[in-house]
Parts: structure tokens; sequence; C-alpha cells
């Protein structure tokens, strides 16, 4: 049987109307060039973020790190620079940029908070630390370094320094490949900011991150466990490996920048939101045959995407979550919700405790799956 095309949670209220309704502002972010010498885009220009100082009472700061995949080899490098050179390259953003999602506006904690959304030129999820050279194409993947540059240049900008007194909280998240590079680094961002003298609470976002391990229905195609084998080695990862994933995957260690394997060993309370029809997996392990959408899907490609939901759903259910986190996986095809109003309004907007967890700080522990019609 055909999974029914539009199955989300369905519950709805006035307060979860007002969290949609947040999702649909707008907010206006100038770029930031990046001066660290070594925090560059692909093609060696300047890595860059977009700020929006929020009000001078605000304690939180939201950073969020921007999606669009990777390229993992010579070829797919080639491609991705003819046909999205804007994710290589910072040469031609403009000054200005509108982002709209969760953190755009709304009520609670998060209302006047200052935003810095990280552009993404890398190519590597966030998670290199390679110069250019031969052996990686010509091609710079400085990820890691770009995130720790903005962090750091966000201390210069009041991160961590209140004039109150009153402890910051540093949101961190992304989605996509920016939620990948969140999962990843989450764990590593107060350290980092310690070594600016910085003490900061930090809580994480984590949006369509969680990679599963499943061999595509298309055999033509390159499977996401074995670019992430490629990226590993192109973009040198291993400076995002936690000693605990490290002990767990030894001589696999691209397999801790790998959602499905890194979940387990994330300690840094977050909410983690990933769709179980994520559609970004399942067009790439179909040959992208999911453009069409389901009604045009064959029994046998129906059947797949049924069999990736219900693994999707078992990754999940036998995760152990952290203390102070939650899971939220609506039955929705989707992929990012934090960026996007419409899948917002749709998802985390229909479940109050993904919308508020951040606002009031709750420890909320626990696996929250959408129902199945």
């Amino acid at each position: 049987p055909r999974p029914p095309a539009m199955a989300c949670v369905r519950t709805l209220s006035a307060s979860l109307a007002l969290a949609a309704l947040a999702a649909s502002v707008e907010v206006s972010l100038r770029r930031v060039d990046l001066t660290e010498q070594e925090a560059v885009c692909n093609d060696g220009s300047p890595g860059a973020y977009f700020l929006n100082k929020g009000s001078a009472s605000s304690t939180v700061w939201i950073v969020h790190l921007e999606g669009g995949h990777w390229c993992w080899d010579e070829k797919s490098c080639q491609n991705r620079w003819r046909s999205y050179n804007g994710l290589m390259t910072s040469k031609h953003w403009a000054d200005k940029r509108e982002f709209a999602g969760i953190y755009a506006g709304g009520s609670g904690a998060l209302d006047g908070a200052h935003v810095a959304v990280v552009g993404y030129c890398t190519s590597d999820a966030y998670l290199g630390d390679r110069a250019a050279s031969s052996e990686t194409f010509g091609w710079h993947f400085r990820g890691s370094r770009v995130v720790e540059a903005t962090l750091r240049d966000l201390v210069r900008h009041g991160l961590g320094r209140s004039s109150t007194g009153s402890r910051h909280t540093v949101v961190f998240g992304g989605c996509s490949a920016g939620g990948r590079g969140a999962m990843s680094t989450l764990d590593f961002v107060s350290s980092v900011l310690a070594a600016e003298g910085v003490d900061v609470e930090v809580r994480g976002v984590l949006d369509a991150p969680l990679w599963i391990d499943m061999a595509p229905y298309d055999s033509s195609v390159v499977s996401l466990a074995e670019q992430t084998r490629l990226v590993y080695a192109l973009a040198d990862s291993s400076g995002r490996v936690s000693e605990t994933c490290r002990a767990a995957h030894p001589g696999e260690e691209w397999k801790c920048i790998f959602g499905e394997y890194r979940l387990p060993h994330v300690t840094t309370p977050h909410i983690l939101s990933t769709a179980q029809r994520d559609t970004f997996q399942i067009s790439w392990n179909m040959g992208h045959a999911v453009v069409g959408g389901p009604d045009t899907w064959t029994n046998d490609q129906a059947d797949y995407a049924q069999r990736f939901q219900s693994r999707m759903r078992s990754v999940l259910l036998n995760s152990v979550v952290s203390s102070g986190s939650i899971f939220f996986s609506p039955n929705c095809p989707v992929h990012c919700i934090s960026s996007s109003p419409e899948a917002h309004a749709r998802a985390v907007g229909h479940h109050p405790k993904a919308s508020l967890w951040l606002l009031v700080k709750a420890p909320i522990v626990g696996a929250e799956l959408g129902a199945e019609t």
C-alpha cells in the first residue's frame, strides 16, 4: 500500500497556531566577513555569516548553520561548482539576507534574540579542516574553522558579555547539511567559547540531520554512507569525532559524522527534528524519483519509501535520548522545517513540546513520533 501523501501530526490549538504564526515572520541580517585566515570557502574566499543583533536585554544567541548537501570526490565537486557555485564561494553573496522560520519572531525567550546564520560555502557540512592541495582537487575544506571563527567573532559582538551578569544561552543548530554539522559540533561549542573566556549555556536544534544507513533503491547512486566515508577523508573531519564515538567505531571513525551512528554520542541537550519520510533521503536513494511525488511511484518505490519510514522509526525508538533532549519526528514528507514557515506550521507548529521547549527551557525526555495517519 502507498503511504498517504500528507499524513502529519494533526492536533491543533490556539497556542500552536501562535507558534505557526511566529514562523511566518522574516528577519533581516547583515553580512559579516570572517577575518581569520583559515576560515575560508572552498575557493579560498572568506567565510561569512549574517547577523541580526536583537534586543539589548536579550541573553539568547541563535547560531544557525545553513544547509546545501556537499561534495565527496573530484567529479561531484566539479558538478557542484558548475551548478551551485554559491555553495562554494562567498564572492557573490549579498550584503543582506532575509531569514524566516522558527527563529524569526514570536513570543517567549526567543523574542528579541540575536540571530547569526552561517553561510554555507565549504561543501563539508561544516566538519572539515583541510587546506587546498592536489589531494583535495584544489578545494579548501574548512567548515569547522568557519564555525569556530563565527563563534569567536560573536563574542566580539557581545556573546557571553552581559552587563547584568546573566548567563547567555547559545541555541546552536542548522538544517540538512547544517543540521548534520551541528549534530557533530554541538558538544564542542562550550569549549570553543570557554577558550575565549565565555561561559554559556548551550542548547541544540538539529533539523533533518539524521541520515540512516540504508542501501539506495537505485543502485547507481552513491549511497549517503559512502559519501560520508569519502568526505571524512577528503575534508579531514577527524576533529569533530568525540572520544566516545571514536571508541565505539574504531577504524570506522567516519561513522561519527553520520547521523545514525553519531546521535547516541550527543550529550548536549537538544531538539532533534527528523521526518519519518525525509524527502531528501528518499529522493536521493531513489535516484530523485520522488520529485514527481508519491503518486508517480511504482509499487516497488512506494514499498521502499515505507521501509525507509520503518527504518527511521526504528533508529529513533532504539536511540537513547540524552537528558534534557527531545526527538520530534513528524510523519510528513518534508525535510528542513526550522527555516521553512510552511513546513514548520505543518510539523513543529503542531506540537507544543517541540515549539516551546527552548522557550521555557524545560527538561523534556522522550521520543515523540508522529502518528501513523
